[in-house]
């Protein structure tokens, strides 16, 4: 299977909700909504660079917290 796709399409606010849920409080907490919500992403074609915008949705991938925080988003809630 290929994650890839799965992987940028995690939405932020769901994700730091479970996290929350799961009793991922306080400083923690804030270092991963930092972590989700201060990143942007650009496009280069044929060495243009389009400008930089806000990335609503995803995890990091290549990261070690990127599939720890997508097996959480993934988890189901009872």
């Amino acid at each position: 299977m290929d994650f890839a796709k799965a992987f940028d399409k995690v939405s932020h606010k769901h994700l730091l909700y479970k996290l929350e849920y799961y009793g991922i409080t306080c400083n923690a907490h804030k270092w991963i909504s930092d972590f989700l919500t201060q990143r942007t992403q650009t496009v280069v074609l044929e060495s243009v660079m389009s400008d930089k915008v806000h990335a609503a949705s995803g995890v990091p991938q290549a990261t070690v917290l990127g599939p720890i925080l997508f097996l959480i988003y993934t988890k189901t809630i009872l």
